[in-house]
């Protein structure tokens, strides 16, 4: 069989190429040479020279001279730090990987704390790998300082408690950079590169102290933590949930845009600030933030949260803060958790006007606990509340802390759908009902108005009874409606016919809808105490159960009552 020359010479470049991978040398450090050169072969336990070559392994270990100088440019295949027990700072000239290079830290063991510092530039030819392979619970710090080059992809990962810190200027980086696990310190605005490259960011990932404007792309949950500003745009993918926080009392600022299909978690000191909206289609939960409140910042109008939003869970309280006007998406819901005096979420709006798609509570009604309140010392502010799907609220609404000195917190409700109120509102501005229905069984101090085409029902549901506490005056449109659900006789109120009780000045109009859940008899039923004046043009009776005739009688002072019999005419009268 005749051979070509040209098989036999690919098969000799095969043979060659193979040769070289299997035949690298590692070089050992030990530190026994006259100075701390990396050129002096008394310093590498083979004591025949010194690692520079693609195929070279560089290993250090030992405690002896772990400040070093690479005295001239240079090229390993790797760095691999083993059996220390101190940390290693190697400065000087130039390092250079070729293609699968790889800086590989803490293989054996690595002291509690320690830190490996490289100040060298670095010259990747091809894609690298930064790493620390352990997970053996002690933190650590691979520390890169020196400028970057290359246009391939790097590697990092880490293992939960060490972190990879990048803070060189790396302008001359013009590749990607992909985060595959643990603690990553981007510690300069240019650390991953300055091109459009989105650093790629996987599950299990912590970005510490990021700043610039480099773009993030996370396909995992991923966080960020310490103090920063980060700048770039975020987009999350494959539902991903990025937190922002965990600053240790410091300030978590993400002045950018947060987009994609994913969720936001907010913690201690996180604040979303900047000028334009965030577009990302998840929830945003608040966590852990008693003593220091989110903050939401963005340029007035434009939505630092795009969807509904959860405040406090049963592991803490959490508080949100406004610092400008309309930050929230008008349709997203805010579900404020009302545990316990220690597990609620707050609303803070600082005298800022806000609307919202609905308002509700979370994790127990035992208690009032979740509150919405203005906080601010004069400015008084109004929250919007435009639900068309029926919500319960069971906390507070208040003006704050000290309801002397803090501006008046006012309600609007619109939406068709009812908002049952089982809290205590002892705010000094209005609540006025602008559309749809105002129910449930609380306590509220301010006046309330309920305009034409929208409706009062006290009670849980409209086939539920239940008392509506007023404690200021009730203005009653006269196109506006009243729906009362009636049963036992000779019973006001008391979870068993429906009543609007405490009300000072009574402006009396409207259209009064019975229902008898329970069936009703020929009686007189209370459906509204109040103390002070009465005007108004009356109810008209509407919705009733067939075969009653109905009739509003108001002559007593101080109540408002329906008197029902067996039906005889179609006739209404109202008693003055």
């Amino acid at each position: 069989m005749k051979i070509s020359c040209r098989l036999l010479l690919c098969v000799t470049i095969a043979l060659f190429s193979i040769a070289d991978i299997t035949t690298a040398t590692d070089f050992t450090w030990n530190g026994l040479g006259s100075d701390n050169n990396w050129t002096t072969p008394g310093n590498w336990t083979n004591n025949l020279g010194f690692p520079n070559a693609a195929t070279d392994r560089a290993i250090f270990t030992g405690i002896n001279k772990t400040t070093l100088l690479l005295n001239g440019n240079k090229t390993v295949a790797e760095l691999i730090f083993t059996n220390s027990t101190v940390g290693w700072n190697i400065s000087g000239d130039t390092l250079t990987l070729p293609a699968g290079g790889k800086i590989i830290n803490c293989v054996d063991n690595w002291p509690n704390g320690g830190t490996w510092t490289f100040s060298s530039a670095l010259n990747l030819l091809g894609d690298a790998y930064f790493s620390f392979p352990r997970s053996d619970g002690n933190t650590r710090t691979l520390s890169l300082t020196g400028q970057i080059t290359g246009s391939n992809t790097i590697y990092i990962s880490a293992n939960n408690a060490s972190l990879v810190s990048l803070s060189g200027n790396n302008t001359g980086f013009l590749g990607n950079v992909i985060c595959l696990t643990g603690k990553v310190a981007m510690a300069n605005a240019n650390a991953f590169g300055t091109n459009s490259i989105p650093v790629e960011i996987r599950t299990g990932v912590n970005i510490q102290n990021p700043s610039g404007t480099k773009p993030l792309k996370a396909i995992g949950d991923f966080g960020m933590s310490w103090a920063y500003t980060y700048n770039g745009p975020i987009e999350l993918l494959s539902n991903a949930t990025f937190t922002v926080g965990t600053g240790g009392g410091n300030a978590c600022t993400i002045n950018s845009v947060i987009f994609g299909n994913g969720n936001v978690v907010l913690e201690e000191n996180a604040r979303l600030t900047g000028t334009s909206a965030n577009a990302y289609t998840g929830t945003t939960t608040c966590l852990y933030t008693e003593n220091s409140p989110i903050l939401l910042n963005k340029t007035a109008g434009l939505d630092a949260v795009p969807g509904d939003m959860f405040v406090g869970t049963a592991g803490g309280a959490a508080v949100v803060q406004w610092l400008n006007s309309n930050q929230v998406n008008d349709s997203a819901v805010a579900f404020l958790f009302n545990s316990s005096a220690v597990n609620y979420g707050g609303i803070r709006l600082n005298g800022f006007n806000e609307t919202i798609g609905g308002l509700t509570t979370t994790g127990g009604t035992a208690g009032a606990y979740a509150y919405v309140e203005n906080n601010h010392a004069t400015t008084p502010c109004t929250l919007t509340i435009s639900n068309n799907v029926d919500r319960v609220y069971s906390g507070q609404i208040r003006n704050g802390t000290n309801v002397v000195s803090n501006g008046a917190l006012s309600i609007v409700k619109t939406g068709s759908g009812t908002w049952f109120f089982n809290g205590i509102a002892t705010n000094t501005g209005t609540l006025a009902v602008s559309g749809g229905t105002l129910g449930g069984t609380g306590a509220i101090a301010c006046a309330v108005t309920v305009a034409d085409g929208a409706t009062i029902n006290p009670g849980t549901n409209t086939i539920s009874a239940g008392t509506l506490t007023i404690s200021s005056n009730l203005t009653l449109s006269s196109g506006c409606i009243l729906q009362f659900d009636l049963g036992p006789t000779n019973i006001v109120g008391s979870g068993s016919n429906d009543l609007i009780t405490g009300v000072c000045n009574l402006d009396l109009n409207g259209t009064v809808n019975v229902f008898a859940s329970n069936g009703i008899s020929g009686a007189t039923y209370r459906l509204i105490n109040y103390t002070g004046i009465i005007s108004g043009n009356g109810l008209t009776i509407g919705t009733t159960p067939l075969g009653y005739a109905m009739l509003m009688n108001t002559s007593t002072v101080g109540q408002v009552d329906l008197v029902i019999s067996k039906k005889l005419s179609g006739m209404v009268i109202t008693l003055r």
